[in-house]
């Protein structure tokens, strides 16, 4: 095909009522209206983008064609000479995910074709763009210094690297260069960076050798041998390291995992390597080795094998440093794993990405759950952020998402079997503006709280009910008792608790009164089969 490689694309398309009409797209998209006699390109109108993988034309109407690429989706009605950017669509193609601490934090990620992106984690009201663009090309790891997010470094593909320095608009190349007389360095095509967690100043980065940084990238220096199996193929880098970690319990308790199959640990900060990939199934992508931040000696990792046609799930853990391993796939279905981390906060909690989705474990790897209202799509990479204790997931089709992790949190473990458990819910300040209309056409001010609960074990419903300060019952509701986590969303009016008329004591009650709950502390309790589980909350 025409200035493509076929590795990534390279197709071609006919059109169902004109068997003249051709199209072969790679890098551009090439179109043929007398059978292949002659091409040109078809894509330079509408600014589309480039590297195009998906082409439909339309059956009814040949000259109606949708194009995917690495820009997203686009549209044209006369056979490509103009086209429309469908761009209301998040399909970014996260390749990694960071977090600053700022507040509130923002999301970094390495996108296919759409260099590295920086967002805020929370909706910023009139702002006209919720991205900025930090670096182009095929953005790669990057790692904001936690100190100071106007620290930043990252790069693209094949480890072309840079520190950025926002404040000042200065950017420096930091990629190491091999010494006279060593074998060039072959950096991986998503070569790994990474910031020590006891000392920012301390860069490390993997080439076929593991490279460190004590002055934040100013000087490199190898500290381990070629770790890779040293069998460079094909017309990209190979035998390169793919993943590197530092434990956060330990300066110097180092990882690297290699592309073709091999897995090492050192203890002493690079001064020697340990071989711990014989336990493991041979010759796989070490796709993402994660030490545990609870026990020093307890790592987990992720493997893969799809391009050698393996579609297996490989998810291990080791409670040795490696020498020993143990598969905590589960439950899991046959997909692709990408990467497996476990929970800062509760031990008992892991994450993974699959290549069909992301999915938590509550027991340490015995059974997993899918994470729901998330999309059947490739998840490469997660992070949950070290003071909201928030899980943000990059996927390669749809973008970021960030959930909140404390339910899970306080789920795993112990707490798995629990028939019903509360979960308390953000305190919200009052309104006189709730219930009325901003202007004559809009929809009346509602408020929302959702309450989110856990169901160890389905009930046909749940109670709930809400108690004011004086310890009177004013909400009673019946809710979804599906096992796992359910939501109910309650508008936040209470029930006046009926009162005798004064001086009429044999008199009836006063009607009970609907309003949105005054400015107090409440009780929520939800019950299910005579098992309670309290919260508290306030409407300030």
């Amino acid at each position: 095909m025409y200035f493509t490689y076929g590795y990534y694309f390279a197709e071609m398309r006919v059109s169902p009522d004109r068997d003249d009409l051709i199209y072969i797209y790679g890098v551009p998209m090439l179109k043929s209206s007398d059978a292949g006699k002659t091409w040109a390109e078809t894509d330079t109108v509408g600014r589309v983008h480039s590297d195009h993988h998906a082409l439909w034309i339309n059956p009814k109407d040949s000259k109606h064609i949708l194009l995917g690429n690495d820009g997203g989706l686009y549209e044209s009605y006369d056979e490509g000479k103009y086209w429309r950017h469908i761009n209301n669509m998040p399909v970014g193609q996260f390749y990694t995910v960071n977090v600053d601490m700022d507040t509130p934090y923002n999301v970094y990620g390495g996108l296919q074709d759409n260099g590295v992106q920086k967002g805020s984690s929370t909706s910023v009201p009139n702002r006209t763009k919720d991205w900025e663009d930090l670096f182009g090309g095929d953005g790669m790891f990057v790692a904001p210094d936690p100190r100071n997010s106007k620290l930043v470094y990252t790069g693209f593909q094949f480890g072309n690297y840079w520190r950025l320095e926002l404040d000042k608009n200065k950017f420096t190349r930091i990629t190491p260069q091999h010494d006279l007389g060593e074998d060039p360095l072959r950096w991986n095509w998503r070569t790994p960076l990474i910031l020590s967690k006891h000392n920012p100043d301390i860069v490390y980065m993997g080439a076929q050798r593991f490279y460190r940084s004590m002055d934040k990238a100013e000087n490199w220096e190898a500290i381990s041998l070629d770790l890779s199996k040293n069998k460079p193929q094909g017309n990209v880098p190979f035998s390169t390291i793919a993943s590197i970690a530092e434990s956060p319990l330990q300066f110097g308790l180092l990882y690297a995992g290699t592309d073709d199959g091999n897995l090492w640990v050192s203890k002493n900060a690079g001064g020697s390597w340990d071989a711990i990939h014989a336990g493991l199934p041979a010759n796989k992508w070490v796709s993402s080795v994660s030490p545990s931040p609870h026990d020093k000696g307890t790592v987990f990792v992720s493997l893969n094998g799809y391009r050698d046609d393996d579609f297996k799930t490989y998810l291990f853990m080791s409670s040795d440093y490696g020498k020993t391993w143990k598969s905590v796939k589960g439950n899991l279905s046959e997909s692709v794993a990408n990467v497996i981390i476990q929970d800062p906060v509760n031990a008992d909690l892991l994450y993974c990405g699959l290549d069909n989705g992301t999915y938590a474990s509550l027991d340490r790897g015995n059974t997993w759950v899918l994470l729901n209202n998330m999309l059947n799509v490739s998840s490469y990479d997660m992070i949950v952020h070290p003071r909201e204790n928030e899980l943000v997931v990059a996927t390669h089709g749809r973008s970021v998402f960030v959930a909140d992790a404390k339910p899970l949190q306080q789920i795993a473990g112990k707490n798995v079997n629990k028939g019903i458990m509360a979960f308390a819910p953000e305190s919200i300040r009052y309104s006189e503006r709730w219930g009325n209309k901003s202007y004559e056409w809009s929809k009346a001010v509602e408020p929302k709280v959702h309450l989110l609960y856990y169901v160890g074990k389905a009930a046909s419903a749940i109670t709930i009910e809400v108690y004011d300060e004086k310890n009177n019952l004013v909400r009673s509701a019946t809710s979804t008792g599906l096992a796992g986590i359910n939501v109910y969303t309650w508008d936040v009016k209470i029930t006046e608790p009926a009162t005798p008329q004064k001086g009429k004591s044999k008199a009836p009650a006063a009607e009970p009164k609907t309003k949105y709950a005054p400015k107090g502390k409440y009780k929520i309790k939800m019950i299910n089969a005579g098992e309670t589980s309290e919260v508290s909350w306030e409407m300030k």
